[in-house]
């Protein structure tokens, strides 16, 4: 029975199968052990829930079906859960996403808000009452009056950085900053992060290498 193996769980088993066997193989494996099991739960335990890894094969839904088939053919027995070590094409797409850095060019009005997953080099025009928002952080090399708000919701190793001059408000993960031009001396050199004490703080990007420097090196890469 190489192609499936069998864990014990707090509430159930966990069953993997072995993704460099054949799938018919996997079935055949999986009824036997399934059947043993069936045959050694003496007392009645309630129902019991199984937790399944195909490893590193993806499952297409025809596949899945004959798997939750075989669990169907036991009372007591309950596919609670179906995991792959491998990502389908929406999820990787949304790990590509989050990975690179996002070009924006739009412009954003009073009253929107637009949240990326991802680092976001914007290039566009931010009105007073909108919201840019970013998981990661905010390169600005557009027009912002309105709100930036990086590393949501709680990234602090996100930054900002560009001319925030004109920004009515400036956030990172859960730290906020009112922008007051009569005080406060921004340009586009400027960039903001959460500093060793948990405050939101302002520096140069010419530091960024020292403070960030996963972040430089992702930027050297990207852009």
């Amino acid at each position: 029975m190489d192609s499936v193996s069998l864990k014990g769980r707090k509430n159930g088993y966990e069953i993997n199968l072995n993704a460099n066997a054949n799938f018919d193989d996997n079935i055949t494996d999986l009824l036997n052990l399934l059947q043993r099991l069936s045959q050694s739960e003496q007392e009645d335990h309630g129902d019991l829930d199984f937790f399944l890894n195909t490893g590193r094969r993806l499952l297409d839904e025809p596949q899945i079906q004959r798997i939750q088939a075989l669990f169907d053919k036991f009372q007591h027995f309950k596919l609670a859960h179906l995991a792959a070590d491998v990502l389908d094409k929406s999820q990787a797409q949304t790990q590509v996403r989050k990975q690179g850095i996002h070009a924006e060019m739009s412009v954003i009005r009073s009253g929107q808000e637009v949240v990326y997953e991802s680092d976001v080099l914007f290039l566009g025009n931010l009105h007073a009452g909108g919201v840019l928002k970013s998981t990661g952080s905010i390169f600005v090399l557009g027009q912002c009056e309105g709100i930036l708000y990086a590393g949501y919701p709680d990234n602090d190793m996100a930054v900002i950085v560009g001319d925030i001059s004109q920004a009515t408000q400036v956030r990172i993960s859960d730290t906020i900053e009112i922008i007051d031009p009569k005080r406060q001396h921004f340009s586009k050199d400027t960039i903001a992060l959460i500093n060793d004490l948990h405050v939101l703080d302002f520096d140069t990007s010419d530091h960024l290498l020292a403070l960030r420097p996963k972040l430089y090196r992702k930027m050297e890469d990207n852009l």
